[in-house]
């Protein structure tokens, strides 16, 4: 690890890889208490009520604008019909 950043209300951990490369992740990812409830599956599974969720986010955490994503509009219709379950 190289150092820990206070970000809002989270702590996030920099840490320096071989190749020097500096990357950044939320510090939650590493403990050991989160990391035990989690499980590899051989399908991923989403909730899609989740997936609506973090757009909103990523789209306040923008400003109010939509997040640059060339996906966003196909993928509301491709899902649409899931919304709620």
């Amino acid at each position: 690890m190289y150092r820990r950043i206070r970000r809002g209300t989270g702590l996030v951990l920099e840490v320096r890889l071989a190749s020097g490369v500096l990357k950044r992740l939320p510090a939650w990812m590493t403990q050991v208490d989160v990391c035990e409830t989690m499980a590899v599956c051989p399908k991923p599974v989403c909730d899609v009520g989740a997936l609506y969720a973090l757009r909103a986010q990523l789209d306040a955490w923008a400003g109010g604008r939509k997040v640059n994503s060339p996906a966003t509009e196909d993928t509301r219709e491709e899902l649409s019909h899931l919304k709620g379950r």
